[in-house]
């Protein structure tokens, strides 16, 4: 670590002297003697236990058992055991600190857990940890050029059919179920999104909610949008006014470090009066009326099956679905139901969805991402609304639907 970055962590703490004293950390500093100033320390993972000069006090120093810096001032706070403020503070910037190091020595040196863990003095269930941290936070980057033959072909005859501008579909990973799909496809996904949000054409997306949008935002890598606005199409809210874990605003906010715009009401009112009392409210207008000139949209398609996220979070109740099912629904389109042709049904709950109507961005580039052969009919139903323009789903699901539509594909050898 450079001189001046252990300083920023570590030099301005209190008790400096006492700081290093108790780390049992001996500096051996040809200009200055022996000591244990923390300032003059010029790779700061020493302290952690790896090259210093220790003496046989110094090699029992609880230093080297820390892994994190709050750890580090447990001990070193004074007799109460009190941590700064100022460290505490600091706790975030270590962490990335230490992440960063991990991933580099995990990813591009080659080295195994243990090994990280040995350099870096900590234990390998906190290597393990900070990888994880590295990869949640963006730090880590990875692509794939190229698909296979069958995603090819499958993305060719489905956009074909219908008549879609651009089709990605993520290999099989050979799970078997949803949770595979949706590691598929946030790879994909995020390598389509990044694409679009480096280009000058997007200045505001619109986006809605849903599982496969929240995995596919969270493997964004970082990139600096600080001119991006990021349009919330549908309520935030759930009904009880608890916030949707499925909202993706706060996340691709932290991604691309735009300005998120939450629109503060349920996705689904109580009913048509309440659903126009909220219309009223000047907020929301403009808030509605902003997102409807976004230059694209990112949605996810909702099920009314038991596994949807609908049904997951109480969005709906039991008797909801029921009533939706046998109306013949299939799909969730930004808070309408569909049909398996395509068609409204005549459910007074849809009725009652705060926010865009899909027939508001009909003619607008619309990109939907959807995973899991579970989402097969909300798929299809989707598709012949002739609404969306680009599909990003993962190969089981390409392979159910194009079945569903009869679709011939040319088989490899």
């Amino acid at each position: 670590m450079p001189p001046g970055l252990w300083r920023k962590f570590i030099g301005n703490c209190p008790e400096k002297q006492q700081l290093a004293q108790n780390s049992g950390v001996f500096l051996v500093d040809e200009s200055a003697g022996a000591g244990h100033d923390l300032n003059k320390f010029s790779l700061g993972e020493e302290f952690f236990g790896a090259n210093c000069e220790m003496g046989a006090r110094q090699r029992k120093a609880p230093g080297r058992g820390c892994e994190s810096l709050a750890g580090l001032c447990r001990f070193s706070g004074g007799p109460d055991g009190k941590v700064s403020t100022q460290m505490q503070v600091r706790e975030d910037d270590w962490t990335s600190y230490m992440a960063i190091r991990a991933a580099w020595l995990s990813f591009v040196g080659g080295r195994t857990q243990g090994e990280i863990a040995t350099q870096l003095g900590v234990s390998p269930a906190k290597v393990h940890r900070l990888i994880a941290h590295a990869q949640k936070s963006g730090y880590v980057k990875f692509q794939i050029d190229g698909r296979p033959m069958e995603c090819l072909q499958l993305e060719k005859e489905l956009s074909r059919h219908f008549r879609l501008t651009n089709c990605i579909i993520a290999p099989d990973l050979g799970g078997g179920d949803d949770e595979a799909a949706l590691r598929a496809i946030s790879v994909s996904a995020s390598q389509f999104l990044t694409g679009l949000l480096t280009g000058p054409s997007v200045t505001r997306l619109g986006v809605g909610m849903g599982r496969t949008l929240t995995a596919s935002v969270e493997a964004l890598p970082k990139t600096a949008r600080p001119d991006l606005e990021i349009m919330s199409i549908c309520g935030s809210l759930t009904r009880t006014l608890a916030a949707n874990p499925y909202d993706i605003v706060q996340k691709m906010q932290e991604r691309t470090g735009g300005i998120g715009y939450y629109l503060p009401v349920p996705y689904f009112a109580e009913n048509r009066d309440e659903k126009a009392m909220f219309l009223t409210q000047r907020s929301v207008q403009d808030l509605m009326a902003r997102a409807r000139q976004s230059d694209a949209f990112l949605i996810g398609l909702g099920s009314v099956e038991n596994e949807g996220h609908l049904v997951q979070r109480g969005m709906i109740s039991k008797q909801e679905q029921e009533e939706l099912m046998s109306c013949g629904a299939v799909c969730d389109l930004m808070g309408r139901f569909l049909t398996i042709e395509g068609k409204l049904v005549p459910n007074p709950l849809g009725d009652c969805a705060v926010g865009l109507h899909f027939d508001e961005v009909r003619g607008r580039r619309v990109i939907a991402l959807v995973g899991g052969e579970s989402k097969v009919d909300a798929t299809l139903a989707a598709l012949r609304t002739g609404v969306i323009t680009d599909l990003v789903a993962d190969e089981t699901l390409a392979r159910a639907l194009s079945a569903r539509v009869g679709l011939q594909l040319a088989q490899s050898a």
